[in-house]
C-alpha cells in the first residue's frame, strides 16, 4: 500500500510538505522569486517561508485578509496580526516604516568571540549610507 501522506519524522516529509506549500501557492497565483525560492510574491503581498512559518508582508489590509482565507482552506494556521519577533529578529514598526535587529544575537556573537565588553557604537556605519550595486568598491590598502 502507498502512503497518501507525509508522515512527521519521515525523511521525505519536509520535501513532500515544501512540495505541498509550492504547489498550494501556485494555484493562488503567487511565484517563487528566482534569487530565494523561500519568498513567493503576487500583486500587493510578499511570503517568506521558513519552514512551517510564514511571514506576510503587504500594506493593505484586504490583500492580507483574502490571502489568509484563502491559505486557510488548504492549512490549519495560526494568524498573528501585529509581530514583534520573527525568527530571533526584533520588528518595530511605525507609519515612518520597519525597523528590524538582532540584539540577542549580536550578543551571542560577542560574546562567543570574547569581544562583549567592547566600546560600541549605536551607528557602526554613516548614518543614512544607501548603498546600490552602482557604487564603486573602493580599492583596498
Amino acid at each position: 500500500a502507498r502512503l497518501r501522506k507525509c508522515l512527521f519524522g519521515m525523511r521525505q516529509s519536509g520535501r513532500l510538505a515544501a512540495d505541498k506549500l509550492d504547489t498550494v501557492m501556485t494555484k493562488m497565483g503567487f511565484t517563487q522569486l528566482k534569487t530565494d525560492p523561500c519568498i513567493y510574491t503576487r500583486e500587493g503581498i510578499h511570503v517568506a517561508v521558513f519552514v512551517d512559518d510564514l511571514l506576510l508582508a503587504t500594506a493593505n489590509d484586504g490583500v492580507r485578509s483574502a490571502f489568509i482565507t484563502e491559505f486557510e482552506t488548504h492549512f490549519a494556521i495560526r494568524d498573528y496580526p501585529d509581530i514583534s519577533s520573527y525568527l530571533g529578529m526584533q520588528i518595530k514598526q511605525d507609519e515612518t516604516g520597519i525597523e528590524i535587529s538582532m540584539p540577542g544575537y549580536v550578543e551571542m556573537l560577542l560574546q562567543a568571540t570574547g569581544m562583549s565588553d567592547c566600546n560600541s557604537q549605536s551607528t557602526p556605519g554613516e548614518k543614512g549610507l544607501r548603498l546600490s550595486r552602482e557604487d564603486e568598491a573602493a580599492p583596498a590598502e
